[in-house]
Formats: structure tokens, sequence, C-alpha cells
């Protein structure tokens, strides 16, 4: 209806900023097999993203129904203590 022409989405302000860093889980696979992680209801996709894993992610991209992060590392990655294996 002519409501709606005109109108892109882009009214809601979006739960991610370009550049900024977020501490993502991804949550499930897209069809290309990126990482999907959610802000908010927020779609982000994450290249190389594996599921269930939690990563540090700047967001490269935002468009008005999601947005694209890179992985700045690997959060389970990190362990507390490291152990020696003998």
């Amino acid at each position: 209806m002519s409501e709606r022409h005109g109108y892109h989405g882009n009214y809601r302000p979006k739960p991610v900023k370009q550049g900024a860093e977020y501490t993502l889980k991804v949550e499930e696979m897209s069809k290309r097999n990126d990482g999907v992680a959610k802000v908010n209801g927020f779609i982000v996709f994450i290249a190389g993203g594996k599921l269930g894993e939690t990563y540090r992610v700047k967001i490269v991209k935002v468009g008005n129904r999601y947005a694209v992060g890179e992985i700045v590392s690997n959060e389970q990655a990190k362990p507390e203590t490291q152990e020696e294996e003998e």
C-alpha cells in the first residue's frame, strides 16, 4: 500500500556500530557457512565462525537488516590457566 512506499526499515536504531567490537556467541550457521550471532535480535554474520564458539568480533558493515563482523579473537581459545601436559 502507499503508506509503506519509501519505507526501508532504517527507522529503528541499530544495536551495533561499525568499527565497534563485541563478544558474540555463534548460535546458528548461515547457508554460506558463516556463523550467525544476534545482538538484541539483530543478526550479525561472522565469516569463519563455528557453531557454539564465542568470539571477539569487529563490525565491518552495518546494513538495514544485518551486520557483518570479522573475528578479532576466539574467546574460548584463551584459557584462564594453562597447564602443561607431561
